[in-house]
């Protein structure tokens, strides 16, 4: 049957804060969160429907709420998928969480900067200065979960000059990844209400063109024909082939939290020949995860390792085939075989 490469899971309902550009903290009603029996129940049985093992929770704002964040990790930790989620900048002050969560099988953050030349109202505590947030973001990757920095243009007081100094900003950030996108005044926003009371809405954009990418107001610094010009030229900039692999490099600077995940960490920088054989094969077993392959050969992967760093091993590569990937190995330790593998093959030579 059908396998998709990611499900889709929701964990909570809205934003608890009330930005007054965001749709989901006002339209979709009170905001909730699901208690984690129902999380769970959820995860088990997507486990039953497929082999797939990477989610998108569909939230708004993951760690804003007031549930019990060292419980809901190991849920997502004890159901063994790779995910990815939204959340505001804050979680990278959050020490606690940030140390459980790539453990935790978190595998990138979307966090929306939003505008650099406007506070929206209800932002509430996540307004804060560039530096404070881009700290944040540091400290979140650097416990090996890539950021996704999502930024707004187009706001109050925007002009071609600060969106010349967003995408210069931009083109050196630290984001692995990013995302810009045109201020949208989603109906039922206190944007929406605002721009209509000053008869700036466009009338010929219905519906359709709310997509993020489209403009659908006037602008008060800039004609339409001017923001949509800017935005273009933005793009081409900061997603450019040097651009990309400028972020790339990033993402894969992140990988290197595989090295802990594999116990290799306080290996770096060694020589190989000075490795033993145990610790060389836990460096060759981090080097394939990095890779971000979608299948693995593993030729005696337990050899020369002691007992406790051949359960370690094993567990990484059954979370790898939990997230998708396809995990071929060679075992001469039948315990170990018929405790991970889902399938097995006997050879008599």
């Amino acid at each position: 049957g059908f396998q998709p490469r990611r499900w889709t899971l929701q964990t909570q309902l809205g934003c608890p804060l009330a930005c007054g550009f965001c749709g989901a903290s006002r339209l979709l009603g009170r905001f909730d969160e699901k208690p984690l029996s129902v999380i769970r129940q959820e995860l088990d049985q997507i486990r039953r429907l497929s082999g797939t093992r990477t989610l998108e929770l569909a939230d708004d704002n993951t760690f804003a709420g007031s549930r019990d964040m060292d419980a809901f990790l190991n849920v997502m930790e004890e159901t063994g998928f790779h995910w990815f989620t939204e959340s505001d900048w804050r979680v990278g002050e959050r020490p606690e969480i940030l140390q459980r969560l790539a453990r935790a099988g978190c595998r990138q953050i979307l966090v929306g900067i939003e505008s650099l030349v406007f506070r929206y109202p209800g932002m509430g505590e996540k307004h804060a200065e560039l530096q404070r947030m881009m700290e944040a973001v540091c400290r979140i990757q650097e416990a090996g979960v890539a950021v996704n920095g999502c930024f707004i243009i187009g706001a109050e007081g925007e002009t071609k000059e600060s969106i010349d100094r967003l995408c210069r900003f931009l083109e050196t950030s630290p984001f692995a990844e990013i995302q810009v996108t045109i201020q949208t005044p989603f109906p039922g926003t206190l944007l929406y209400r605002q721009l209509q009371q000053e008869d700036r809405l466009l009338s010929d954009r219905g519906w359709s063109h709310y997509t993020l990418f489209d403009v659908t107001y006037r602008p008060d610094r800039l004609s339409v024909r001017e923001l949509e010009s800017e935005f273009r030229s933005l793009l081409q900039r900061l997603f450019n082939a040097d651009q990309t692999s400028r972020r790339n490099k990033i993402r894969r600077d992140i990988m290197k939290a595989a090295m802990a995940r594999a116990d290799v960490l306080h290996l770096k920088g060694r020589v190989a020949t000075e490795l033993s054989g145990g610790e060389r094969a836990r460096v060759l077993l981090a080097r394939a995860l990095a890779v971000g392959a979608r299948a693995l050969i593993a030729d005696e992967p337990l050899a020369a390792l002691d007992p406790g760093h051949q359960i370690d091993v094993m567990d990484l590569l059954r979370a790898e085939a939990r997230d998708g990937a396809l995990v071929v190995t060679v075992l001469h330790d039948l315990s170990m075989a018929a405790r991970y593998c889902d399938r097995l093959l006997l050879m008599d030579d």
